[in-house]
């Protein structure tokens, strides 16, 4: 982790290590300390851990780049935390505005959808609307992919949902207006953290898209916790911060490999 004090430390010469909370729980759970939560307990707890595998543990990375890049990583999460939850509240609102909505838009949260929803948040809007009135506003919207057949289903569904004009449906229309102008804010930010993402994993060299299946953000998500590599000595080291490498258990001549609950399980 970068702060303030690991810069001033290893600018004076100091080894700085970096202890996993996997580790530290361990040696609390050791001491019989698991139930007991201060500062002083924990710090303890890091400090025979640091004692005890001092050459086991990956040196700190203080490095800015990668410290930046988990930044960026863990604002993105945060985008999609806040994007899943207000894609809930729209499909509740939708619900009850156009109940057949999702033989029309699977994925409402699209572009096509959201513009949609911003100019027609209940059926009192399409009043007079035709399939080429509704065809000729989609289509631009939607690069060219929305046909005749989609503002045909749009246009029936309403009127086979038969949804009664409700006294208060303004205020409802304003919440389904309140929710899609947040998803649009949402999709700018991602689509900004996106490529200072693709620019940051560009800048540091790496290969990790090279494997098959490995995309930009699955790749910077895994520097993000992994930090500079230079700092594991070897492969070896790499795996047991990462908690992929197996446990060694033998007893009386007799061994067995088993999986770790040490490392990284975010990674």
């Amino acid at each position: 982790m970068r702060t303030p004090i690991t810069e001033n430390l290893i600018d004076k010469g100091y080894l700085v290590k970096d202890v996993n909370t996997a580790i530290s729980h361990r040696q609390a759970k050791h001491r019989g300390a698991m139930y007991r939560k201060s500062d002083s307990d924990d710090a303890e707890a890091i400090a025979l851990a640091t004692l005890n595998m001092l050459d086991k543990l990956p040196d700190a990375c203080p490095n800015d780049a990668y410290w930046s890049l988990g930044q960026l990583v863990h604002r993105r999460d945060n985008i999609m935390k806040q994007r899943t939850r207000l894609v809930n509240q729209l499909h509740e609102q939708l619900c009850i505005a156009y109940p057949s909505y999702k033989s029309f838009f699977n994925d409402i949260s699209r572009p096509t959808a959201l513009y949609f929803w911003e100019h027609y948040p209940s059926k009192k809007y399409l009043k007079g609307k035709s399939v080429e009135d509704l065809r000729a506003e989609l289509v631009p919207v939607s690069h060219n992919k929305c046909s005749t057949k989609t503002c045909e289903k749009i246009l029936d569904a309403v009127a086979s949902d038969k949804v009664k004009n409700n006294a208060y449906q303004d205020a409802r229309d304003m919440v389904t207006l309140s929710i899609v102008s947040d998803l649009q804010h949402y999709d700018s930010q991602l689509t900004e953290v996106d490529k200072m993402l693709e620019q940051m994993y560009k800048m540091l060299g790496c290969t990790l898209t090279t494997i098959p299946g490995v995309n930009v953000i699955t790749a910077v998500k895994i520097l993000a916790e992994i930090g500079d590599i230079k700092r594991f000595a070897n492969a070896n080291k790499l795996a047991q911060f990462a908690g992929i490498a197996p446990l060694h258990l033998s007893s009386s001549g007799k061994g067995k490999d088993v999986a770790t609950k040490q490392g990284n399980r975010r990674l």
